[in-house]
């Protein structure tokens, strides 16, 4: 395994929520840890997609990972992100549909599937609401 420095690794937190209507809302919560082991959120998403071809989860999931994987600095080495979705437990599968996007980037993607992301991180819900109000996409710097 190799070892990155903390500012080589972006950690990031997602949700993807099917809605009634076959549109699909996400929030996403990216990370830093700093030379203390504390993590700082330095950009959100909050993302409405509202796209016929998109009718999955995994296709909804593919496609938001490829808008956040856009986001990442520059000098990031490794990308971690958890979902609380159960596509998120076919980890390898959800990695190799995005093979190609690390590649352009030069980085590395690990997926997890996090039970209780939810519970422990409540920005992402807030986010995942506010795209459902908003009914539009927003990504930020914090």
């Amino acid at each position: 395994m190799t070892d990155y420095s903390f500012d080589e690794v972006v950690y990031i937190d997602l949700c993807v929520t099917k809605l009634p209507d076959n549109k699909f809302i996400a929030g996403a919560d990216f990370k830093k840890r700093d030379e203390n082991g504390k993590h700082h959120t330095f950009k959100v998403a909050s993302l409405y997609i509202d796209n016929d071809d998109i009718d999955s989860n995994n296709k909804a999931i593919v496609h938001v990972l490829f808008i956040l994987l856009d986001e990442i600095p520059p000098g990031t080495k490794l990308v971690k992100i958890k979902g609380n979705n159960s596509a998120f437990y076919k980890r390898r599968q959800l990695e190799g549909k995005i093979v190609r996007k690390m590649a352009e980037n030069d980085f590395k993607v690990t997926v997890w599937h996090k039970r209780d992301l939810l519970n422990k991180n409540h920005n992402i819900a807030l986010l995942v609401n506010d795209a459902l109000k908003r009914k539009s996409s927003v990504i930020a710097d914090v």
